[in-house]
């Protein structure tokens, strides 16, 4: 990445990471200025009672769109499962899988705290009580159990480290599920987590003050270190905020390239069924990055590998260098769609919305599909320009259906990868990209000799808001016998619907529409479409992005019913 512009080919940047409280091993690696990709289906295996229900939540891979130039061709092989996260800033409460509970509170003693969380037995319930808790020392967290605060958006069980170079929370080698939620973290880095893993959920949980102290593990909301073996698998990423006003300071404004040093998920290592979903990333210097082993050790024997990533529903906002960072390695079945991205902080020629760069040449590599992504460049550049709203790579990658706008040099550019790959039914909107910086949809010029196939994109100097796709109301209106079931349902791709049922104008603040529900004779039932779902925005900043659909209407009376008429589900996100 950068390349084009920058020359940097030879450049990389070496972090020396002193590991969990100086008693594992130091190690160091190399955060290269490329990028990574993914791809992505995968089981998670929760403990009962925990987000999801008992047993195994599958994340298959069935496109079940009727377009098929939108998404690829039936053998493509990745897929949006029908559905998403709830629209909700607070989940269930987590139970466990059955084991005693053990309660905790701020008065207890450092040593009083870390030996009942240490002693936990497997499916323990260890629930931390509403305060804040003055953490003085890293916390080990064993395998097999629950740890929760209450269930309240933001938590209000407040975990604030004393000191800065290490983390709150580690985990290790755990065969057994952990999960993790409704706690706050703040100070340092929130998780370590040391593979092999499987089984983590960590969900409705806040990382807040990350400092940008060049201690790269330690700077995370979440880190997952896979250096020295094992794979960290089944990996559940949801509901969480990752950053506030007050992280990565140190490196907010900076204009030069500082490799990722605040970040709010860090993955290193093997990789397979890792689900981030519904999370809001902010005031970071990146979102998230995989990155690959010491020595830029990307491809070939001993190079980490990353298999069935997902990547959906997420916002990015005050993101001052790459939203989303994936360097090149050996991958399959990765999915980035639906996401967000606005309001950059301080961007620069370093900044970027989606750097994918995964697979290029890699010989039996597939990856990403980087679909139906939202990616504003509304805050003008602090220096020379704004470089790419996607950098793809990757062997038959897709890049289709995406909205960029704004001040971004380069929309869409490709890199090292073949076919067949493709760009399609992408708006794409701004000046700079027509003018002598960059381009619209081209090639990065690292080698590639196919050109991916182009079709149905719009491209434009002028930027205009978006109209959602308006929703659909069943039955019709008209008269009714008895109460009466009514569906609304979304004819587009990852749009909400917000309706009212007292005749007044739906807004983004009316209700969300969830399931069918039933009216009465003297209702009149209106709705609107809106682009987005979990934690994408309600509203996108003026001139940008979507806007909510045209009203539709339905207004039933008494009488006989009406015709039957058969009702559709209630959305289908490609």
């Amino acid at each position: 990445m950068f390349r084009k512009f920058l020359g940097l080919d030879n450049w990389t940047k070496w972090v020396v990471v002193f590991l969990f409280g100086g008693t594992l091993a130091a190690i160091s690696y190399c955060i290269a200025l490329r990028n990574t990709q993914l791809n992505a289906v995968f089981s998670h295996h929760p403990g009962a009672g925990n987000v999801s229900a008992a047993g195994t939540l599958q994340l298959t891979a069935t496109l079940n769109s009727t377009d098929t130039s939108d998404d690829g061709s039936a053998s493509a092989p990745a897929n949006y499962p029908a559905g998403g996260p709830a629209d909700g800033a607070t989940g269930p409460p987590l139970t466990g899988c059955g084991g005693p509970t053990i309660n905790l509170n701020a008065a207890m003693s450092q040593s009083t705290l870390k030996g009942r969380i240490s002693s936990a037995p497997n499916c323990a319930l260890i629930v931390f009580a509403a305060g804040t808790y003055n953490i003085l020392a890293p916390i080990t967290i064993p395998c097999g159990v629950t740890i929760t605060g209450p269930v309240a958006s933001p938590a209000t069980a407040i975990l604030a480290a004393a000191y800065t170079g290490n983390v709150i929370f580690a985990v290790s080698q755990c065969s057994r599920p952990v999960t993790i939620g409704y706690l706050h973290f703040e100070n340092t880095g929130g998780i370590y987590v040391i593979a092999p893993m499987s089984g983590i959920t960590i969900t409705h949980n806040q990382f807040t003050n990350l400092p940008a102290n060049f201690h790269q593990w330690t700077d995370m909301g979440i880190y997952f270190d896979g250096t020295r073996g094992g794979t960290i698998s089944n990996a559940a990423i949801t509901n969480n905020t990752f950053g506030d006003p007050s992280s990565c300071s140190a490196v907010m404004s900076v204009d030069r390239d500082e490799g990722g040093v605040c970040n709010g998920i860090f993955f290193q290592g093997d990789l397979d069924g890792i689900a981030i979903e519904n999370n809001i990333f902010t005031h970071l210097e990146e979102g998230f990055h995989v990155i690959c082993f010491a020595g830029d050790k990307c491809t070939g024997s001993g190079s980490p590998t990353w298999n069935n990533f997902v990547v959906r529903w997420n916002d990015f906002n005050n993101i001052h260098r790459i939203a989303m960072e994936m360097q090149p390695q050996n991958a399959s079945n990765v999915i980035v769609a639906f996401n967000s991205y606005e309001n950059a902080f301080a961007p620069s020629t370093f900044t970027m919305g989606i750097s994918a760069a995964c697979c290029a040449g890699i010989s039996g590599a597939t990856v990403p599909f980087v679909n139906h992504n939202v990616l504003l460049a509304n805050v003008k550049e602090a220096g020379k320009y704004i470089a790419y709203a996607i950098e793809w790579w990757g062997n038959g990658a897709q890049a289709n259906n995406n909205l960029i706008q704004g001040y971004w040099a380069n929309g869409i550019v490709w890199g090292m990868g073949g076919g067949p790959w493709e760009v399609r039914n992408s708006v794409i909107q701004g000046r700079y990209m027509a003018g002598p910086y960059g381009c619209y949809i081209c090639d990065e010029k690292q080698g590639a000799t196919n050109i991916p196939t182009q079709s149905g994109n719009v491209t434009s100097t002028t930027i205009t808001p978006v109209t959602s796709i308006a929703p659909t109301i069943s039955p019709a209106g008209g008269a009714i016998s008895a109460a009466t079931t009514v569906t609304l349902a979304d004819t587009g791709s990852n749009h909400s619907i917000y309706y009212t049922t007292d005749g007044s104008i739906p807004t983004t603040s009316s209700t969300l529409y969830t399931v069918p529900f039933a009216v009465n004779a003297g209702i009149t039932v209106k709705a609107i479409g809106m682009w987005g779902r979990g934690a994408n925005p309600k509203s996108y900043p003026s001139g940008y992005g979507y806007v909510p659909s045209a009203v539709v209407s339905a207004s039933y009376t008494a009488g006989s019913v009406p015709a039957a008429k058969v009702s559709s589900a209630r959305d289908r996100p490609e």
